[in-house]
C-alpha cells in the first residue's frame, strides 16, 4: 500500500471514535479529542506506523498534528451531533479528494486551484455526506422531525459542500482547520434553520 494512501485511510478511519460519543457526552469527547491532541503531538510520530506516512520535506507541525486539534476545536464549539457531522465531513471528505484526486484529478483541475480537481471535489462530497449523516444519525437521542432522518441529511450536505468548496481554496492553512471551521460552522447554520433538532 503506498504511503499516502496509508495516510490517508488512517486519516478517514479516525472519525469512528465519534460512535462513542452517546456514552461518553460532552466531556468524555473534550478528554478523548484531547487526550488525541498530545498522542498526535508526541507519540504517534515516534510510532513506526507514524515514521511510515510522513511526506517528504514535512516540517514537525502537519496536518498529523493539526487534524485532532481541529477535532477538538469542533467538540468544544458544537453540540455534539454535530460536531460528530463535521468529523465525519473532515475525516472522509479530505481523505477522498486526496485519494480520488491523486488519480483521476489529472484531467480536470480547477480554474482557481490547479493543484486540487473537480474529481477529487466530487469525491469529498461524495463520501463526505453518507458518513456524516450517519454519524449525526448515530449520536443524536432522537427520529428528526418526519421521523426519516431528512433534516440531519440536509445538515450533512450542507457540510460536505462547504468542506469541499473550502478544501479546493489556495490558502496556506492547514486545511485540517479549514475544512473543520467550513463544515462545522455550515452545519451549525444550517442547523439554525431547524432548531427543534438541537434544543438549547
Amino acid at each position: 500500500m503506498a504511503r499516502e494512501d496509508l495516510r490517508q485511510l488512517i486519516h478517514a478511519a479516525m472519525c469512528g471514535w465519534a460512535l462513542l460519543f452517546p456514552w461518553i457526552g460532552k466531556p468524555g469527547a473534550i478528554a478523548l479529542a484531547g487526550a488525541a491532541v498530545l498522542f498526535n503531538a508526541f507519540v504517534f510520530p515516534r510510532l513506526p506506523i507514524g515514521a511510515s506516512v510522513v511526506r517528504t520535506g514535512e516540517g514537525r507541525w502537519t496536518g498529523v498534528q493539526w487534524y485532532p486539534l481541529s477535532v477538538l476545536g469542533l467538540v468544544l464549539a458544537l453540540p455534539l451531533s454535530l460536531a460528530a457531522g463535521a468529523w465525519g465531513v473532515l475525516a472522509a471528505g479530505d481523505a477522498a479528494s486526496n485519494l480520488v484526486g491523486r488519480r483521476l484529478g489529472r484531467s480536470n483541475p480547477l480554474p482557481w486551484n490547479r493543484s486540487k480537481s473537480l474529481a477529487g471535489a466530487a469525491g469529498f462530497v461524495l463520501a463526505a455526506l453518507p458518513v456524516a449523516w450517519a454519524l449525526m444519525a448515530w449520536c443524536h437521542a432522537r427520529t428528526p422531525p418526519g421521523g426519516s432522518g431528512g433534516p440531519l441529511f440536509r445538515l450533512a450536505a450542507a457540510g460536505a459542500v462547504a468542506g469541499a468548496l473550502v478544501e479546493t481554496l489556495p490558502v496556506k492553512v492547514d486545511d485540517n482547520l479549514t475544512v473543520a471551521a467550513a463544515a462545522g460552522g455550515a452545519m451549525f447554520a444550517a442547523a439554525q434553520v431547524w432548531a427543534d433538532l438541537f434544543p438549547g
